[in-house]
C-alpha cells in the first residue's frame, strides 16, 4: 500500500490562483495528477504519492517513455477553462518582463558581463545573448507549432513515477504530472523541447550533453502521435502538420527555448546575488543552445532564411 500525505503548495504572484486551482480539479478528477484534497486562501492541499521523480535512466526505459507520451497527449487535448490566447502572455513574460531592461543592461556592462570577463566563458563572449533572443522570437513566430492546452514546466522534477510494490518494480509504473502554475494555452512544441532539452542529462537541471538523435525521439513521438490519433481518430496522424518529422522539427526549435529559459534563470541569479556559480551553469546551457541551433540550420536552412527576411521587413517599418 503506497503512503498518501499532504502536500500544500503556495500560490506565487505571478499566477491567477483561481486558474491553477481549476486546472488542478480537473487534471486530479481525471488521474493525470496527484488529487487535489483542499484549497485555501493563498494555496491547494494535494495529495502526496510516494514516488520518484523521472531520471536520466528513464529516458531509455520504452514502456516509461511510451506511457509518458501517453500522459502528455491527454494532457495536450484537455479544453480547460482558462483563456485561449495566452501564447502571446507566455512569450511576453519570458523575453520582455523577465528579460527586462535591468537584466540587458547588467549582461551588456553591469554585473553579469564582470563575471563573463573574469570567468572568460567563451559561448557568452562568443555569441550575443540578446540578438540570440531576437533571432529565436522571429524563427518560433514562423515555425506556426499549433496551439494546445501546455503544461510550459515539463521538466523532470514535474513528473512523478510510482512503481509497484514489488521490489520497487519498473514493469508497471504510473506517471503523474505536478506543478501548473505555468500552464495555459501554449506552442505544443513547448512541452517536448523542455523533455528533450535534458534528455538523458544525469544533471535535472543544469546539465550538459548532446541532444537526441531523430531516431532516439521516436519512441515518445510515435507514442504520442497514437494517443492523439485514438483521441481525434484517423485524420489527426494523416494531417502533416501532426507528422513524426513535423513532431521531430517542434521539438528541436522549442528546446531552443528551454535552453534560454535556463539562460535567463543563470543571469537572474548572478546579477541579484553578484556570484559567478550561476553564470558557470549558464555556460553550459549556452553551450546546449549553441550546438542545437547548429544542427537545426544545417538540418533546416531555411528557417535562417525566413528568419534573416523577417528581420528586413521589420527593420524597413
Amino acid at each position: 500500500m503506497l503512503k498518501s500525505i499532504r502536500l500544500i503548495q503556495l500560490f506565487s504572484g505571478y499566477y491567477e490562483p483561481s486558474h491553477v486551482v481549476a486546472i488542478c480539479l480537473i487534471l486530479s478528477e481525471i488521474g493525470l495528477s496527484p488529487k487535489l484534497l483542499s484549497v485555501f486562501g493563498n494555496g491547494t492541499i494535494i495529495e502526496y504519492i510516494e514516488s520518484r521523480h523521472f531520471s536520466a535512466n528513464d529516458y531509455l526505459n520504452p514502456k516509461t517513455v511510451t506511457l509518458l507520451a501517453q500522459k502528455l497527449a491527454k494532457f495536450h487535448s484537455l479544453q480547460m477553462p482558462v483563456p485561449k490566447d495566452s501564447t502571446h502572455y507566455s512569450t511576453t513574460n519570458i523575453f520582455e518582463k523577465w528579460f527586462d531592461q535591468k537584466l540587458r543592461d547588467s549582461y551588456r556592462t553591469g554585473i553579469i558581463r564582470k563575471h563573463i570577463t573574469a570567468q572568460n566563458l567563451e559561448i557568452f563572449s562568443k555569441l550575443d545573448f540578446i540578438e540570440e533572443v531576437e533571432w529565436y522570437q522571429r524563427t518560433v513566430t514562423e515555425l506556426r507549432s499549433p496551439i494546445v492546452f501546455s503544461h510550459n514546466d515539463f521538466n523532470r522534477r514535474n513528473i512523478l513515477i510510482q512503481e509497484s510494490d514489488n521490489n520497487n518494480s519498473t514493469d508497471n509504473p504510473d506517471i503523474y504530472l505536478i506543478d501548473f502554475d505555468w500552464s495555459n494555452y501554449n506552442y505544443r512544441g513547448v512541452d517536448f523541447g523542455q523533455y528533450f532539452s535534458r534528455w538523458g542529462q544525469t544533471d535535472t537541471e543544469f546539465g550538459s550533453g548532446d541532444f537526441p538523435a531523430d531516431t532516439q525521439m521516436y519512441d515518445f513521438i510515435e507514442a504520442y502521435i497514437q494517443e492523439m490519433t485514438k483521441i481525434y481518430g484517423k485524420s489527426y496522424a494523416q494531417n502533416e502538420i501532426n507528422s513524426r518529422e513535423r513532431l521531430i522539427k517542434e521539438s528541436k526549435v522549442l528546446a531552443l527555448l528551454a535552453y534560454i529559459k535556463d539562460i535567463l534563470y543563470c543571469m537572474d541569479s548572478t546579477d541579484s546575488r553578484d556570484n559567478h556559480e550561476m553564470l558557470m551553469k549558464g555556460e553550459i546551457r549556452f553551450r546546449c543552445y549553441y550546438d542545437l541551433k547548429n544542427r537545426i540550420l544545417k538540418e533546416y536552412p531555411k528557417i535562417n532564411r525566413i528568419s534573416h527576411l523577417i528581420n528586413k521587413f521589420n527593420n524597413k517599418l
